[in-house]
C-alpha cells in the first residue's frame, strides 16, 4: 500500500491523503472523492507509472489447521504455548541502524513493501538491528480496519518472532531461544509503545474461551522446540479458531480442479451468494450421479465470522440438514 499527501488548494493548512492499495485500487480523503468517487488526486495516481516493488528475501512461516482427530487437550503440555491469533496484516519488518539514523522496511506476506505510519516507525527505531515477524492491527478490529485511514493512528504492531538479531541468523534456533532474543530486543521499547511482544500463555481451554468471549479470533498453538521454516506451513504452529454454523440453500455447481462439481454454489436467507469447495470424493460422486437432485437442498457450513456486507469468512461445507 502507498499513500500520497496533497495540500488543499482552497483550504490553507488542510491536507488530503490518496491511498493506492497493493491491488491498484485508489481512494482519497478529499471531498471530491468522498461525494463523487472521483478526484484529480486519484486520476493523477492512476496515471503515474507504478515502479516495481521490492521483495523481501524473508518469507513468513505459516500455521497449519488443527489436525484431524486432535483436540486442545493434545497440546496441553510443557512443550507447547498459546498466543492469541489477531485479525490484522502479517508483516516481516527489517530494522537497520547506521550512526544516529535508522531505516525500517516492512513487507507483506506476499513479499511486497508496505508503508508504516510514523508512530510505528518511530517505535521500531528503539529496536536493535534485526528481522522481526509480527501482525499490524487495530486493537479489537479486523483486517479491514488496518487500511482505514481514520484509524491509522490506532495501529499497533505485535511482534511474535525474530529471524535475525544484530545480523545473526536465528531461523535455525528453537522457538524458545528465538523468543528470548525477541524479548531482549523489545526491552528497549517505551512502556506505552505501539510496538510490543505478543504475550504467551499455557495452553488451556480457559484461556481460549477468554479470547472467544471478548470476540477474539482464536489462538496459535506453538511448539517451543520448532525451528523457523521460512515460507512453509509448520507442524509446530497450529491454528485453533472458533467456528460458527449456518444453513444455506444449494443453487448449483461450478467447475474446478476436481471436475464440474468441485464447487458448490449457495444462497442464504438474506440473498447472499457464496461458494464452498466440495467436501470429499464421495460427495463428488454423488453430485455427478444426479446434480439436479441437490438443487434446493439445505447445506450446513462452518465459517469464522460474517463481514459487514453479509459475506462469510472462510466458509467450509459441513453436512446436509436432512442427513
Amino acid at each position: 500500500m502507498k499513500t500520497i499527501t496533497h495540500a488543499s488548494n482552497s483550504r490553507p493548512g488542510v491536507e488530503y491523503t490518496t491511498t493506492i492499495d497493493d491491488d491498484g485500487r485508489c481512494t482519497c480523503t478529499c471531498p471530491g472523492f468522498v461525494y463523487r468517487q472521483k478526484c484529480r488526486h486519484v486520476a493523477e495516481a492512476k496515471s503515474t507509472p507504478v515502479l516495481p516493488t521490492v521483495e523481501s528475501c524473508h518469507q513468513p512461516m505459516l500455521a497449519r489447521a488443527l489436525p484431524a482427530k486432535k483436540t486442545l487437550a493434545d497440546f496441553t503440555n510443557a512443550g507447547w504455548v498459546l498466543e492469541e491469533k489477531h485479525d490484522g496484516h502479517r508483516l516481516i519488518v527489517e530494522v537497520m541502524h547506521e550512526g544516529m539514523s535508522f531505516l525500517v522496511k516492512a513487507y507483506s506476506r506476499g513479499g511486497k513493501t508496505r508503508d508504516l505510519p510514523a508512530h510505528i516507525i518511530r517505535a521500531l527505531g528503539y529496536l536493535p538491528d534485526g528481522v522481526y515477524d509480527g501482525e499490524l492491527l487495530v486493537p479489537g478490529g479486523t483486517s479491514t480496519d488496518v487500511k482505514a485511514l481514520h484509524q491509522a493512528d490506532q495501529l499497533q504492531l505485535l511482534l511474535f518472532d525474530i529471524l535475525e538479531s544484530c545480523r545473526m541468523a536465528l531461523h535455525n534456533q528453537q522457538a524458545h531461544v528465538r523468543r528470548s532474543y525477541l524479548e531482549q530486543a523489545c526491552r528497549l521499547l517505551e512502556p506505552d509503545s505501539p510496538v510490543r511482544v505478543t504475550p504467551q500463555f499455557e495452553v488451556s481451554a480457559k484461556k481460549l474461551q477468554e479470547i472467544w468471549d471478548r470476540g477474539g479470533e482464536g489462538a496459535i498453538l506453538k511448539d517451543i522446540t520448532m525451528l523457523y521454516l521460512e515460507g512453509k506451513r509448520s507442524p509446530g504452529w497450529i491454528k485453533f479458531k472458533k467456528l460458527a454454523a449456518a444453513e444455506l440453500t444449494i443453487t448449483g455447481f461450478e467447475e474446478g480442479r476436481n471436475g464440474p462439481h468441485s464447487t458448490i454454489c449457495l444462497r442464504d436467507a438474506d440473498g447472499v451468494d457464496i461458494t464452498v469447495k466440495t467436501r470429499n470424493n464421495c460427495w463428488l460422486e454423488l453430485f455427478a450421479a444426479n446434480p439436479a437432485s441437490f438443487i434446493g437442498r439445505r447445506l450446513v457450513i462452518s465459517y469464522q465470522q460474517k463481514t459487514a456486507d453479509g459475506k462469510y469468512r472462510h466458509p467450509m461445507a459441513d453436512h446436509f440438514i436432512d442427513e
